[in-house]
């Protein structure tokens, strides 16, 4: 087993043990982004085995190569609004390119509802309307370069947020950009909203979203068809226990 070191962005270097493989099929995910292939790439499993490290070790190794754009959310465990860790990630852009959603035209009253600093709002709107606001923010921001859009702690996410991922599974086919959604599998079935993601994935042959939009094709251990379940222990001092980190790729086709 080798060790996979990842320099940050202050020099210092990052270890992941035993995650060469998960690794490399982020990375991979990335690469077609970088040429306008983007998808939905879902990371589970246990809290502290390294999904948000192996996550930002990936987004790192994309900045490098191709200068992509790295954004962050992630959702609270007390409250969280709605499209709250999407909108977090928004405005990760936002502090390093404030102008970075100004020309988002007709949608940019829409994004405003989520986002008052982005000026006057719309009157009304209504989910759809959201849905393509965010689609085209993220299209603008990646006119020139790809992104890597990290959503963290989704086991605590509204229904919102989950409906949004369903949707965007299609349309980021066609985009620059790389959504990788983390949560905990060992706390996801106590959460309603990540739980009907799951199971609806699973009824839909697989799909990683809820049945309304079909949208996302998951990689759920060996019961989907097709599927490529990713995984690798986690060394730890007190423990022998193999952990597991689920990769799970959106397979989409046009709606």
């Amino acid at each position: 087993m080798r060790a996979v070191h990842d320099s940050g962005s202050d020099g210092t270097q990052a270890v992941l043990i035993g995650r060469e493989q998960e690794l490399q099929r982020l990375s991979a995910a990335a690469g077609e982004a970088a040429i306008g292939n983007g998808s939905l790439l879902m990371l589970a499993g246990e809290a502290g085995v390294g999904k948000t490290s192996l996550a930002a070790a990936a987004a790192e190794q994309a900045a490098q190569r191709s200068q992509a754009i790295v954004m962050r959310g992630a959702a609270g465990q007390d409250t969280t609004p709605a499209y709250g860790s999407m909108v977090a990630a928004l405005r990760s852009r936002l502090r390093s390119d404030p102008d970075a959603l100004a020309d988002c035209g007709p949608m940019l009253p829409h994004l405003a509802l989520l986002m008052p600093e982005l000026g006057e709002p719309a009157s009304h709107t209504d989910q759809a309307t959201l849905f393509e606001a965010i689609r085209a923010a993220l299209e603008l921001i990646t006119t020139e370069r790809a992104a890597i859009v990290i959503l963290d702690d989704l086991q605590w996410s509204d229904g919102a947020t989950l409906d949004l991922l369903s949707f965007l599974a299609a349309p980021l086919r066609q985009l620059s950009v790389l959504v990788i959604g983390i949560y905990r599998s060992d706390e996801s079935d106590r959460m309603h909203s990540m739980r009907r993601f799951r199971t609806e994935g699973r009824r839909n042959d697989g799909a990683g979203a809820p049945s309304r939009t079909s949208a996302a094709r998951s990689v759920v251990r060996s019961r989907s068809n097709g599927a490529r379940t990713i995984s690798a222990p986690s060394l730890r001092r007190t423990s022998v226990r193999k952990r597991r980190i689920e990769c799970m790729r959106s397979d989409s086709s046009e709606r």
